[in-house]
């Protein structure tokens, strides 16, 4: 069987990863020959759609069983569909979380159990905070905040040459 972890690293020793969509890396373990091998997220660069990404990726590579932390609505619904199984995994390296699984030590999961984009937090201060908005130009009301500091598109009406006013 085919048993794919969200790892924080790309080998079996590594870290299980909490997130499926924005995990690192993927490994695969074959559970019959003990062979395995890491994979990169294709989603952990993108904006939204990473858990359809990573769920395509799981897909393609012949995953029968994924073992992660959470996987949000959009990951598990793209991995049921593929008739992916989904499996609950707290800490632990990779090939622990495939002993744990293949002891039945793991339950199922039958719904999503994180929430939508869980792996894009607010960025925090450097000193821990969860940061605030800023007090320059650029609030909500546009790039320029009406002070004439927009980007400059959009004002002309494109009815001339360049030549002058005509």
């Amino acid at each position: 069987m085919k048993i794919l972890v969200s790892a924080q690293g790309p080998d079996i020793s590594s870290p299980v990863d909490p997130r499926f969509g924005r995990a690192p890396s993927l490994v695969l373990v074959d559970s019959r020959t003990g062979e395995w091998s890491a994979y990169v997220n294709p989603g952990t660069a993108m904006g939204h759609g990473a858990g359809i990404e990573a769920g395509r990726l799981a897909s393609e590579i012949g995953a029968e069983v994924v073992l992660t932390g959470a996987a949000g609505p959009n990951a598990f619904r793209t991995l049921e569909a593929a008739g992916i199984a989904v499996y609950a995994v707290e800490g632990g390296t990779v090939a622990n979380a495939v002993d744990r699984y293949k002891q039945g030590a793991l339950r199922s999961v039958v719904e999503a159990t994180g929430p939508a984009h869980a792996g894009l937090g607010r960025a925090g201060g450097m000193d821990g905070s969860s940061g605030s908005a800023g007090s320059g130009f650029g609030g909500a009301d546009g790039a320029g905040g009406g002070r004439g500091c927009g980007g400059g598109r959009g004002l002309g009406r494109g009815t001339g040459r360049g030549r002058g006013a005509v």
